[in-house]
């Protein structure tokens, strides 16, 4: 299952407040998420903590998905047309991945990365802004982390969540990004890994093992889990490492036209 956040400005998930949380200035975000709303100028708050101009991943629909960390000087900020992702639409489970770098600055270093249950995920075709900023990242160890909405203007997400695995102070490169869209694993620097829920609307558990349980599940309906890809054993979704670099594939049967004869047999 998956949490269904229909808009109002209570619908949210608050994560437990663990310092673990706190000043994710380097890190990566992974995630599945199905917009049901693209049309209306709504933000879809994904992940933020302390709003949109501290820490925050949204989409600001219907133009651009957004990543964000205030800093006392200029602001890292990557910001994508959702046009220049091939895969997006709305009604439809996206790959999500997000790498950014606050202390190092480099702009070729903050990344978003899209991808669908059928396509691997890709880097955009361009970017209106992809900045690394300068000063001092803000510290939020004030803030809640919340998945969903925080906004009290009437522009609220519209749409579902079904994965959310943040790493901090480890910013994956494209391809471990995308290695991990079929099949996710722990990472040594998880600070929160889960399926928002999955527990229903009660407690979500926190696989990284830090503790940062979902436990403040608030206005949101229990929908349909989730991308199918996830459902399957790896091996249907993982196509041999030297022929593939190492990058998962949506299925070796749209690869090969039905037939599997690499692993033998047919699949």
């Amino acid at each position: 299952m998956s949490l269904d956040f229909s808009g109002g400005n209570t619908h949210k998930v608050t994560l437990t407040s663990d310092t673990t949380l706190d000043d994710i200035f380097t890190g990566t975000i992974l995630m599945w998420l199905f917009p049901t709303d693209t049309t209306t100028d709504d933000d879809m708050y994904l992940v933020d903590k302390g709003g949109q101009t501290t820490w925050a991943v949204y989409g600001n629909f219907p133009f651009s998905i957004n990543f964000v960390i205030g800093q006392s000087g200029t602001a890292l900020v990557l910001t994508i047309p959702f046009a220049n992702f091939a895969v997006f639409a709305q009604d439809k489970w996206l790959f999500l991945g997000v790498s950014f770098d606050a202390v190092g600055k480099v702009d070729a270093d903050q990344i978003m990365v899209m991808g669908d249950t059928f396509t691997p995920a890709d880097i955009p075709s361009g970017y209106t802004t992809q900045e690394g900023g300068s000063g001092t990242p803000d510290a939020n160890g004030g803030s809640t982390m919340i998945v969903g909405n925080r906004s009290s203007n009437g522009r609220n997400v519209q749409g579902r969540i079904g994965y959310l695995h943040i790493i901090k102070d480890t910013n994956l490169s494209v391809d471990e990004m995308i290695s991990r869209q079929f099949r996710d694993m722990a990472h040594a620097d998880s600070v929160f890994r889960g399926i928002p829920g999955v527990n229903g609307t009660t407690t979500v558990p926190d696989w990284s093992g830090t503790g940062n349980d979902s436990t403040g599940i608030t206005g949101t309906s229990v929908a349909e889990f989730y991308p199918y890809a996830l459902h399957q054993p790896a091996p249907f979704y993982s196509y041999p490492a030297a022929l593939a670099g190492g990058v998962p594939f949506p299925t070796r049967r749209a690869l090969d036209g039905g037939m599997n004869l690499v692993h033998g047999g047919m699949q």
